[in-house]
């Protein structure tokens, strides 16, 4: 487990349409407000070519604060690492997130890429960005 953090900087560039792309995963934070219930505050959709010969992963990604809205798209291709996390932290980056940690032992703020390595920190992702847009209540993660 890290400790991030997460700043947003810019309202980013936007999503893109992969209306010709199939959906390979998508994500949603939902977070208890104290004020309107449940609420989507981070939602992500991961596509991928419909060939067989296909290698490239987009992804689009959507950020729902009070009183901003941010949204950011990205791609990752090749082989040897985990695309997927690649495709949604480029996307989160075109969005203007960006993500920190505090390395143990240590007390100040170092820069973190979740690119390439895979899914295990997408529960505190998605949750520094909703307290980033200060949306802090109990959260939930959900896959569909």
């Amino acid at each position: 487990m890290k400790n991030i953090t997460a700043r947003i900087a810019a309202a980013g560039k936007g999503t893109k349409n992969y209306q010709n792309k199939e959906v390979i995963d998508s994500y949603s934070l939902v977070v208890s407000t104290h004020d309107r219930g449940l609420q989507e505050v981070v939602r992500a959709k991961l596509y991928m070519g419909r060939s067989k010969s296909a290698s490239t992963v987009y992804a689009n990604v959507w950020i729902f604060g009070p009183s901003s809205a941010h949204r950011g798209s990205g791609s990752a291709g090749g082989y040897g690492y985990h695309k997927e996390s690649e495709a949604l932290a480029r996307a989160f980056e075109d969005a203007g997130v960006r993500l920190y940690h505090t390395p143990k032992g240590s007390t100040e703020e170092v820069p973190f890429d979740f690119g390439g390595t895979g899914t295990s920190y997408y529960e505190e992702i998605f949750a520094a960005i909703a307290r980033a847009v200060g949306q802090d209540g109990p959260s939930l993660l959900v896959s569909m």
